[in-house]
């Protein structure tokens, strides 16, 4: 089977793999990672996806090269080796939280950067977890 990696917004996809590996942990990091062999540079961007089992992992990180040959003379003149591609709610555990509260006209309560504060319930767990994300 192969899969295809594209470029954020276009269809066609710019480069294809045939092997790729897929970990995760339970309640926790959730991804897909590609050693890819090129005759030429690719042209990587943060947001690059592949899809697998029907979800987008994501690029977050433009992958180094090691290049093995000259441009052209090879198909393994340029070596990307372990490209990581994570999923969709990786992007939550990057997320810096405020002490927001969404009624509050976005004031701060604490400049600190570490703080701890308390929710009664889920609803205003959320109602903050979603002004930090507005």
């Amino acid at each position: 089977m192969r899969y295809g990696i594209y470029h954020k917004g276009e269809e066609a996809p710019f480069i294809e793999v045939g092997k790729l590996s897929y970990s995760d942990e339970w309640m926790g990091e959730e991804k897909v990672v590609v050693s890819i062999n090129s005759e030429t540079p690719i042209n990587w961007q943060v947001d690059d996806y592949i899809m697998y089992r029907g979800q987008k992992y994501i690029l977050g990180v433009i992958p180094t090269t090691a290049k093995q040959a000259r441009k052209g003379s090879t198909t393994e003149a340029f070596v990307y080796d372990s490209v990581v591609f994570r999923s969709l709610s990786d992007e939550l555990t990057r997320c810096k939280f405020l002490d927001v509260v969404l009624e509050q006209n976005k004031s701060f309560y604490t400049g600190l950067t570490n703080f701890n504060f308390f929710c009664p319930d889920v609803r205003q767990l959320t109602e903050r977890i979603q002004a930090n994300l507005d």
